[in-house]
């Protein structure tokens, strides 16, 4: 632990403040950085209010390995319909100037992240966090060894290996539930880490935006690696002592067979002449296995071998498991009561769908006459609740999906007539509006249906509707 000056101690001691009081001034220099100065003034709450919930929330403030603060980096809308990420350092130690200079370092990552193509044209879909955790050391653990970090990160067989439970548990604390995060291990010179289940460990102080791309696929969607063999530092092949089990992944396979291959709907895509599937093939060579194992792509095509963005495979999982987290409509006009129309008055329904970079998503209305009893409109759940369905159906077991599970295989739009709404910008992004009055629709009571749908070309097969969303009014024209 680094000494403060005895007469900082002294102006930082929590005089006749109240215990919370002491533990806001704390939380106070954490968050302004003065993680030095906040760990003796923990020390001195500790001393100060023994046995109080004071000395409970600043004790983990003294040890060796600690979470200290966490910052927003970039926000883009609400966090219940974003895909919250932080990025963490293992082996940064608890050094006011060290934590400073890391800054540059998380941001790189970010600016790494959404370099290629599939994750900058869903940039605006993340809120993007940076969590400062020190360490006792900037070294890598030993498995029988002392702690030397707070993730405990080390060499397991040629890859880093890290507490994945540590980091969603520091994830959470931005408030959001999807923990979600990219632990970047500062001492290990690997390339490569075990990812999975939320959470990317990437090497190096400085890793390449393959590194870190390749350690999301893993962690977001469960994609298997597509090489052959396990590569490390230096390009270096690495025979590992144990092969685990071929993984269940969407992108690998133990069969050749067309028609029961995870891509096989990209196969009968590329018979039928589709261009997007003209590389897709059946190619040996996957999972760190020479044989055996298949994938769908060259090696060179596919950033979870020697590419530099996902191949078509991944990329529609990846996108799928992105409308796990965010639904199609930011935000509506509620919809929970009758919304009354006078006549010759106009009221205008409308939603926000979300905002790719490059393309628009597609909004249709659809009217149709109330049900009997009707006294609310409807708001997609999305099949909130079915828990592992997505892993099964898209084989991302090895993944973490988010809260949506999609509308399902049997979801139909409405019956109805369809009319033209049209976009008008406001405060909050462009809107999809559709102006109801008597001289459009005359009186009666409608139930209209906003139907929002991202009809990226990037996905062939959308079996669970995740890139659908809805709102439905009920409206009584008099």
């Amino acid at each position: 632990m680094k000494l403060l000056p005895v007469v900082l101690i002294l102006l930082l001691a929590p005089r006749q403040d109240s215990p919370e009081k002491a533990v806001e001034k704390l939380y106070d220099l954490m968050n302004r950085g003065a993680f030095v100065e906040g760990r003796g003034f923990a020390v001195q709450i500790c001393q100060k209010y023994p046995k109080t919930p004071a000395y409970d929330a600043a004790l983990p403030y003294t040890r060796d390995n600690a979470f200290l603060t966490m910052a927003l980096v970039e926000a883009t809308g609400p966090a219940k319909n974003r895909i919250d990420l932080t990025v963490m350092a293992d082996g940064l130690e608890y050094d006011n100037r060290e934590q400073e200079r890391w800054k540059k370092e998380a941001d790189l990552i970010f600016k790494a992240l959404f370099e290629a193509e599939t994750l900058k044209e869903y940039a605006k879909y993340f809120n993007t966090y940076r969590a400062h955790v020190a360490s006792k050391a900037s070294r890598l653990n030993k498995p029988d060894g002392p702690v030397l970090s707070y993730f405990k990160s080390r060499d397991d067989d040629g890859e880093i290996l890290t507490d994945g439970f540590a980091a969603r548990d520091v994830a959470v604390q931005t408030g959001a539930p999807d923990k979600l995060a990219i632990v970047q291990v500062r001492p290990a010179g690997l390339l490569h880490g075990i990812s999975g289940h939320g959470v990317a460990t990437v090497g190096s102080p400085r890793p390449t935006p393959k590194d870190v791309l390749h350690a999301f696929g893993h962690a977001l969607a469960g994609l298997a690696d597509e090489s052959s063999s396990l590569k490390v530092y230096g390009g270096m092949e690495k025979k590992k002592k144990e092969q685990p089990p071929l993984p269940v992944a969407p992108n690998v396979s133990d069969t050749r067979d067309a028609l029961k291959i995870p891509w096989a709907h990209w196969l009968k895509a590329k018979e039928e002449g589709d261009k997007r599937a003209s590389k897709i093939d059946i190619l040996e060579g996957a999972a760190h296995r020479a044989m055996k194992a298949f994938r769908p792509v060259d090696e060179s095509l596919c950033v979870m071998n020697d590419g530099t963005d996902f191949c078509p495979v991944c990329r529609e999982i990846v996108v799928l498991l992105l409308y796990s987290y965010v639904r199609p409509i930011d935000s509506a006009l509620p919809c929970d009561k009758v919304i009354t129309v006078q006549p010759g008055e106009s009221v205008d329904l409308w939603v926000l769908p979300m905002a790719p970079t490059t393309h628009r998503l597609i909004v249709g209305w659809v009217v149709e006459k109330a049900w009997p009893g009707d006294k609310g409109g409807m708001v997609a759940e999305g099949r909130a609740g079915d828990e592992g369905l997505l892993q099964k159906s898209l084989r991302c077991g090895d993944g973490q999906p988010g809260w949506r599970n999609g509308e399902g295989p049997a979801w139909r739009i409405p019956k109805g007539d369809l009319s033209d709404g049209a976009p008008r910008k406001g405060a909050d992004g462009i809107r999809e509006v559709l102006t109801v009055n008597d001289a459009r629709f005359g009186a009666g009571k409608l139930r209209i249906t906003a139907v929002v749908r991202d009809n990226t070309e990037w996905v062939l097969k959308d079996s669970q509707n995740l890139l659908v969303d809805w709102r439905t009014w009920i409206v009584e024209i008099k």
